[in-house]
């Protein structure tokens, strides 16, 4: 159903973000090392 594919479509978003969100945190928490 289109609801199915909606849910799967923004889990798939969520996952993304959660990523690049823990790329950036990462890369802060570099810096703050310096």
């Amino acid at each position: 159903s289109r609801e199915q594919i909606k849910v799967a479509t923004v889990t798939t978003i969520i996952k993304h973000l959660q990523q690049i969100l823990e790329k950036e945190q990462g890369i802060n928490s570099k810096k703050g090392e310096k």
